[in-house]
């Protein structure tokens, strides 16, 4: 769970980003987070400079936010639908690396009522450190949550562990540490060093055998044909990474 903060609520981030600067505050997307001692006829005038009128704002309250924990965890923005369609953007960061029911507990410290029907009563606005996964605004809490505890047990692989999570969403395949840890192949600047550098393929191929008894022939290989070859046969999956590619192995 997380603390509760004291602080305004604005409609826009941009106004958030002005209040906290007047009164030296901290901002955390369209919420200012008070410090402890707060001079409110200072409060006040800062306000009227920014143009933060109760009609755009609201106080911070113990069912309407509460800080997130970790601002490098996967967390989604979650906001009330009511208010948000009455044009107040009233909502909260909520960690998502911590159980389902821990996450249905934040979703509903922010509505006025807790939905008891079908009908959503509160939506993803926004999320954070997921890599290239897509949230839709209704994803379902239990993937969420799935997902966010994957990434944070892998911290220096998280950028990997997305483009995994995202790859198996697409083709249908389990999504778990055991599965991550026996299907990645890791970093690679690109397909041609994987398939000529890796163990993997080295294991499977026998490429230095053949390079030592073949050594004319083994300089006129179609590298290129042969990383895309070890894709289309069903071998081999490669995602994009900054510089490079992570590759994955379908069995």
């Amino acid at each position: 769970m997380m603390t509760r903060q004291k602080g305004i609520l604005t409609s826009d981030p941009n106004l958030a980003h002005d209040l906290a600067y007047q009164i030296r505050a901290e901002q955390d997307f369209n919420a200012v987070i008070f410090p402890q001692k707060i001079d409110n006829p200072a409060l006040e005038l800062a306000r009227n400079l920014t143009g933060i009128s109760f009609r755009n704002s609201c106080r911070i309250g113990a069912r309407c936010r509460l800080k997130a924990s970790n601002q490098k965890a996967p967390r989604i923005y979650v906001v009330c639908n009511s208010t948000y369609n009455s044009g107040l953007l009233h909502g909260c960061w909520i960690d998502c690396d911590q159980e389902p029911d821990e996450i249905w507990l934040d979703i509903k410290h922010i509505l006025p009522d807790f939905p008891t029907n079908d009908t959503p009563e509160w939506t993803i606005y926004n999320y954070e450190n997921f890599g290239s996964i897509h949230i839709s605004q209704y994803e379902d809490i239990n993937q969420l949550s799935l997902w966010a505890n994957l990434i944070s047990e892998h911290p220096e692989d998280k950028d990997a562990v997305a483009a995994y999570i995202s790859w198996a969403k697409e083709t249908g395949l389990e999504i778990s540490s055991s599965e991550f840890q026996s299907r990645y192949c890791g970093y690679w600047d690109k397909g041609k060093d994987f398939a000529l550098k890796s163990e993997e393929i080295e294991q499977a191929y026998n490429w230095s055998q053949f390079e030592k008894d073949y050594t004319f022939w083994s300089r006129h290989i179609d590298w290129e044909s042969v990383v895309r070859d070890l894709e289309l046969s069903n071998a081999y999956h490669y995602a994009r990474a900054d510089h490079g590619i992570y590759v994955f192995r379908y069995c």
